[in-house]
């Protein structure tokens, strides 16, 4: 969070998260998250969450991949109405 200044808050995922949820509780780790000298004021204010979804890389990959098709379909029905260029060898 202080490395990339995120603003718009902290999501702990991944095995790590599945690991730390069953022994620490969220008040725990915002406690020991924020307590960091004088950025503590600012690391209180930033949303922190702890993503227990196994399937959240796969789910995330599957929505950036869906995104960027329907864009391609988008732009190639566009490109459709215009003469297209033919290169040959």
């Amino acid at each position: 969070a202080l490395m990339f200044r995120a603003d718009g808050g902290v999501v702990i995922g991944g095995g790590i998260a599945l690991r730390i949820a069953s022994f620490i509780s969220l008040a725990q780790l915002r406690q020991r998250f924020a307590h960091k000298g004088r950025f503590s004021g600012w690391l209180e204010s930033l949303p922190l969450s702890i993503l227990l979804s196994p399937n959240a890389a796969l789910r995330g990959a599957a929505h950036a991949y869906a995104a960027h098709f329907q864009e391609s379909v988008a732009s190639n029905q566009l490109d459709a109405r215009r003469p297209q260029q033919v290169i040959r060898n």
